[in-house]
């Protein structure tokens, strides 16, 4: 009988409180969110910090550097696709080094590239690491861990995002000015190497016997034998679909829409932000500042995420989480004052609050955590795919005379045909799940 409280409150999630879920596992839920702060490093708002530096030393036009960097996220999405699902069959503690130490060189990487080639594998490999497997590792580990509380579990990783947001801009410009571009990328490598490697591996102290739980827990919850016979059909754990199944399965398409627009749409318009602020007469310093809304509204609905998921289930809001991102492309669509950069922003970052918890939850509800490392993978590769692809498609369009308000209603066209779809799908429906093909 396991009796660890990830199995234990698993029967009523909603009476599990963050306190709680803090003082049981203050350690591993240490670990997601670390892990969701040190993919800071390979996301795009910390790498164009650098481009000003990057394209003076090297020559490079904004399109020359917008290319290479979407070439490379391009192709970290192909790769992701396979190395993600290598974690449901990987150590935990081993992969997380393994992916620490690949950071770390990319790091060490971009301290010492010297053109266009070595640019491209050094940003394929951040976005690859950082972006792409680091946080797909911390929601994976607190989707499967976690069964009772994994709402609000998956909320605490989710600060880690509007913590390197909040945090790393600053400090990175100040170290630019100060160090060099070069040397703050070293000073990055030091970091990963001496202290994040070693503190995660710290906060995944005793996962070894948490792992042996999980699989005692998921191998008597599936047997047959230890349940009646007239109770096994309704009792039985939802079934462990694996990657095969779900991209048969025509809802995984029908939910495709929703996941991928809020990473589309959000790296388009920040990419293209400089060209949104002279069309729409803001000052950049107005539009700086608005990022604090972004990150306010990540953050508060990061956290009251836990407890909506909770309640209701990831898959009863997966058709909601993005209007909030339709309401601020409509005001940035319809009007252009300044007080229009705020709402857009706290729009845009009220779905990222949501989304981490809402959709890392909603796949381990709709298709099980036996294969949920190579099923969030692929769906990770599809967002990646999107974010490489808005630059240039929004770059495209620009040059073509598209205004910024034209692709604004574009995106709400969008946010509101992915609701559609999503609640057309029936996984918000639905109370258990049906074997593949049914």
């Amino acid at each position: 009988m396991v009796t660890t409280s990830e199995v234990g409150e698993a029967s009523h999630p909603a009476r599990v409180t963050y306190p709680g879920l803090i003082r049981r596992h203050g350690r591993f839920l240490g670990f997601g969110l670390s892990l969701t702060f040190l993919s800071s490093f390979g996301q795009t708002y910390f790498i164009s910090l650098f481009n000003d530096s990057i394209r003076a030393e090297f020559g490079l036009s904004h399109g020359s550097i917008g290319g290479t960097y979407s070439l490379a996220t391009l192709a970290s999405g192909f790769t992701l696709a396979w190395v993600g699902g290598r974690l449901d069959s990987s150590d935990l503690r081993k992969f997380t080094a393994v992916l620490c130490a690949a950071l770390a060189a990319a790091a060490f990487g971009m301290a010492f590239t010297a053109g266009i080639v070595s640019l491209l594998l050094v940003f394929f490999l951040l976005r690859l690491t950082g972006q792409g497997l680091l946080s797909h590792t911390a929601l994976t580990s607190m989707a499967r861990y976690f069964e009772g509380g994994r709402g609000k579990a998956m909320s605490i990783a989710g600060i880690g995002f509007p913590l390197g947001e909040a945090i790393l801009p600053l400090l990175t410009v100040a170290a630019i000015a100060t160090l060099g571009w070069r040397e703050t990328w070293l000073v990055v490598a030091g970091f990963l190497l001496l202290v994040a490697l070693p503190g995660t591996q710290v906060l995944l102290l005793g996962h070894g016997e948490r792992e042996r739980r999980f699989r005692a827990r998921l191998a008597e919850a599936t047997d047959p034998g230890r349940m009646e016979p007239e109770s096994a059909p309704r009792n039985a754990t939802p079934r462990q679909w694996t990657l095969g199944e779900v991209v048969r399965d025509r809802r995984f398409g029908l939910i495709l829409p929703a996941v991928v627009a809020p990473g589309f749409i959000v790296t388009g318009f920040f990419f293209h932000q400089n060209h949104l602020v002279a069309v729409k007469e803001w000052t950049p310093e107005w539009f700086a500042t608005c990022f604090a809304l972004f990150a306010a509204g990540q953050l508060v609905t990061g956290v009251a995420s836990g407890p909506l998921v909770d309640r209701y289930g990831g898959r009863r809001l997966l058709a909601l989480f993005t209007l909030p991102m339709g309401m601020g492309l409509t005001l940035l669509a319809a009007w252009s004052p300044a007080w229009v950069a705020a709402g857009f922003m706290l729009g845009l970052g009220i779905t990222a609050g949501l989304g981490p918890t809402v959709v890392g939850a909603m796949w381990a509800e709709v298709y099980g955590v036996v294969h949920l490392g190579s099923i969030r993978a692929l769906a990770q590769s599809v967002m990646v795919f999107g974010t490489a692809a808005s630059p240039v498609l929004m770059g495209v369009l620009i040059d073509r005379g598209v205004t910024m308000d034209a692709m604004a209603w574009g995106g709400v066209a969008w946010v509101t045909l992915a609701a559609a779809l999503a609640w057309a799908s029936g996984v918000g429906k639905a109370t258990r799940q049906p074997a593949p093909g049914v």
